[in-house]
């Protein structure tokens, strides 16, 4: 796998002052909730590949998080997997740096794939997995917001195939950069990722002025917390 780093490098700005993570636990809670998470789910897809919100929300459905490493061996969980009729999308919440981790979600992709081998015993009807993995830091230490992780020839980057696509999402980026940029931006999934590095109202209430969803989305992780204020269940990471 060779990584292809998003174009748009940071600019710097003013640091956020007190920012912080929301907690993983939460963060995933948030994510396998049955009222908001897919609508959450979908945001991220839909901004991820480029499609249309309401048509990744139409069209998705939620697909077994058991992941298979051996008959022998107890099955492991996955935080959310939905799928369509092309692409199975697994959205993985990892905010802790650690490699085992790491290899474990690389795994989770492989399983997935094989997995399809028993349904359908057919390699021509096999369908692309997009495994999204939403960090807490830069996994690849480069200043970038996203990064593209595809299966490609080493010296001249062509692409060998297009079914596996692994997308790191950098969200600790947006605790660095000045919420404007976030504001004024054209980039929708730095503001539909955005909650999850900020406990302040008043940037949050700017940033999803329009946004009915993410405002709702927002309440709903604070009823999960079971509490009013969002600094109160956020913790420095």
């Amino acid at each position: 796998f060779l990584v292809k780093i998003a174009s748009s490098k940071r600019k710097r700005g003013e640091k956020l002052s007190k920012s912080v993570l929301l907690n993983e636990k939460i963060a995933k809670k948030l994510f396998k909730n049955e009222k908001y998470g897919k609508q959450l789910s979908a945001k991220v897809i839909s901004d991820v590949i480029g499609a249309d919100y309401e048509e990744v929300l139409n069209n998705i459905k939620p697909a077994s998080e058991e992941i298979a490493f051996s008959v022998l061996t107890v099955n492991s969980t996955a935080d959310v997997i939905y799928h369509d009729d092309l692409v199975y999308f697994n959205i993985e919440l990892n905010f802790n740096n650690i490699k085992s981790k790491s290899r474990q979600l690389e795994s989770y992709v492989y399983q997935i794939y094989l997995g399809q081998l028993h349904t359908y015993k057919n390699y021509n009807m096999i369908k692309k997995i997009v495994q999204i993995s939403i960090d807490g830091y830069d996994y690849f230490k480069k200043e970038e917001f996203m990064y593209k992780v595809l299966l490609m020839e080493e010296k001249y980057h062509i692409s060998y195939n297009d079914l596996i696509q692994i997308i790191h999402i950098n969200i600790d980026y947006l605790r660095k950069i000045d919420y404007n940029e976030v504001v004024l931006g054209s980039n929708k999934l730095m503001k539909d990722l955005y909650f999850l590095t900020s406990n302040d109202d008043y940037k949050l209430d700017i940033i999803y002025e329009k946004d009915d969803i993410m405002k709702d989305i927002i309440d709903e992780a604070k009823q999960i917390a079971g509490i009013e204020k969002m600094d109160l269940y956020l913790t420095d990471e």
